[in-house]
């Protein structure tokens, strides 16, 4: 069983059109933590089929109010056996910054990973960039994998 957990951030902060600002102080630090399956294989089990996802994608959200102050993302296996579930080739793991409807307001694209990993240990992003985010809605961390996007984990930012 999978947990997924999501604490909102909130307190307001200045904002510009652009997307960032830089943050004045964060005063009370704030998280939310989260996965996502996907991937995987079926098999029939008395007739009915039965999924099990290959991969999940956790994301980390650590700040206060609009002021993000650390973000993480990494591609586990499901069974424990510290790999990334599979073997992703030409990989990046990107932030996506979403308004309160949704609408994609901002990437920031991670770095693209042009050889075949996963198989012998995760994969991931770590960012400690501080920044302050335009609007409220959402962050997500979503993984490329192979010219294809294979998961999303999004957290909200509300007030």
């Amino acid at each position: 069983m999978l947990l997924a957990v999501s604490m909102m951030l909130s307190t307001a902060m200045p904002s510009r059109a652009e997307g960032f600002v830089e943050d004045p102080e964060v005063k009370i630090p704030l998280s939310a933590f989260g996965c996502e399956p996907f991937g995987g294989f079926c098999v029939e089990v008395g007739g009915k089929k039965v999924c099990y996802p290959g991969a999940t994608l956790c994301h980390t959200v650590r700040g206060n109010g609009k002021t993000i102050t650390y973000q993480d993302a990494s591609v586990d296996d499901n069974f424990g056996g510290g790999t990334a579930g599979g073997n992703f080739c030409n990989w990046r793991i990107d932030w996506e910054y979403r308004d309160t409807n949704g609408k994609v307001y901002f990437t920031d694209a991670g770095p693209m990973h042009y050889k075949c990993e996963g198989s012998a240990y995760p994969i991931g992003r770590v960012d400690k960039k501080r920044r302050v985010v335009g609007k409220y809605g959402s962050v997500c961390a979503v993984f490329h994998a192979s010219g294809g996007r294979r998961a999303a984990r999004c957290h909200f930012i509300t007030q």
